[in-house]
């Protein structure tokens, strides 16, 4: 309770300082539309007069980049190169800006009559995952000097997100098992980096029974779908479950006892921040996709880890002068590059971006200072523009 109410006072105070910031800029309206992963975090900070719209994995995305209700997008699953060829609206809207704002966990929450410290290898994790036979029941992952008990004989019902345009959680996961799990499967199977679950998995599962898939939809019919990482949280507490969901405490506890370790370890904010590579340079910056970190499998430390980006337009209807939507938008990103919203993010158990990616962020995006002309509102690339609406 302790902990709760000191998060409580920690967003307040970020809160009051952050609306005293935007000043009258904050009661004018802006659509956010944003995956479930950021959602408290944002709706949280979010000065008064903004709607934080839900979507699902890469949507947000093709709205921020069509839709001109949609001011800003949030969410894990990175602009593409085929994505960003859709966009025609530069001319008229100006250029988009893709940045990291935290790093997170996806974390495992699991439950199994007495399992109470779950430690999964990466081995297991890929084989779970890919319906191998050595990992398709709780008996086969989990033992009593290492997870607090034995498993019993039940299936592995594996709670995954079914959304169909995807989801930013389950790219993150996809991420890591593609990247990790090539010498636990057989030959010429392997995880699709991919936002849609079934799509992530499909290359990885074995040829199924009638028995194993009754339903034809091609997975397991041990497994659970669900949308969202709300009903992640709903159907992941029941016995038997394991699935994967946003680190904030509005979906799930971040302890041992209800989120499984993997290879020994829980996610750390240090060692986060260690796996994320130096930010871009030089020319390096003009283009967007390179904003958001690439991953690689940290050594010693917990391996299932991204960030969650913002996309913004570079010019603004009505331009950025002081009460302006414009304004509100950049004194929102610097929030983030600043360390103004660092309490915020420990308090939704993300993790601030190291000092490097903050100064590369302020110096292109806020400052312009690094010579690149991507600063929001730029007069060079802005005039002329009526600017997103």
């Amino acid at each position: 309770m302790t902990n709760l109410l000191v998060k409580s006072a920690m967003l307040s105070l970020v809160m009051s300082v952050f609306l005293g910031a935007m000043g009258s800029a904050s009661a004018q309206a802006a659509t956010v539309r944003g995956s479930t992963f950021p959602a408290p975090l944002h709706m949280d900070l979010m000065p008064a007069g903004w709607t934080y719209s839900p979507a699902v994995g890469t949507s947000e995305n093709a709205a921020f980049l069509t839709d001109a209700s949609v001011s800003l997008a949030a969410g894990e699953s990175p602009l593409t190169s085929s994505i960003l060829a859709t966009y025609t609206n530069a001319p008229i809207w100006g250029s988009v800006i893709q940045v990291p704002v935290a790093a997170g966990a996806v974390l495992l929450p699991y439950k199994e009559n007495g399992v109470t410290t779950l430690n999964l290898t990466t081995a297991e994790l890929c084989r779970i995952f890919s319906f191998s036979p050595a990992a398709r029941n709780w008996n086969q992952i989990a033992t009593a000097a290492d997870d607090g008990a034995a498993g019993p004989a039940s299936a592995i019902q594996v709670v995954y997100r079914n959304e169909v345009a995807g989801s930013g959680t389950t790219y993150l996961l996809s991420r890591f098992l593609n990247a990790a799990c090539g010498p636990y499967l057989p030959v010429n199977k392997f995880f699709t980096v991919s936002s849609g679950f079934q799509a992530m998995v499909a290359t990885a599962l074995p040829t199924l029974t009638p028995t194993q898939d009754a339903n034809g939809d091609g997975l397991p019919d041990a497994w659970v779908g669900v949308q969202g990482d709300a009903g992640m949280s709903l159907a992941s507490s029941q016995l038997h479950r394991l699935g994967y969901i946003s680190p904030d405490p509005a979906y799930t506890s971040a302890t041992n006892d209800h989120v499984a370790r993997v290879n020994g370890f829980m996610p750390t904010a240090p060692a986060i921040q260690a796996m994320l590579p130096a930010p871009p340079s030089g020319s390096n910056r003009l283009n967007p996709l390179n904003w958001v970190p690439g991953y690689v499998i940290p050594a010693g430390a917990y391996p299932i880890w991204g960030t969650t980006n913002l996309l913004l337009g570079q010019c603004y209807l009505g331009g950025f002068g002081a009460g302006t939507r414009g304004a509100s938008f950049k004194s929102y990103l610097s929030g983030f590059s600043s360390g103004g919203f660092d309490l915020a993010l420990a308090a939704h158990n993300l993790v601030p971006l190291p000092s490097t990616w903050k100064t590369a962020i302020t110096d292109a995006f806020l400052t312009g200072s690094d010579g690149n002309g991507l600063a929001l509102g730029n007069a060079a690339d802005c005039s002329g523009i009526a600017g997103r609406p």
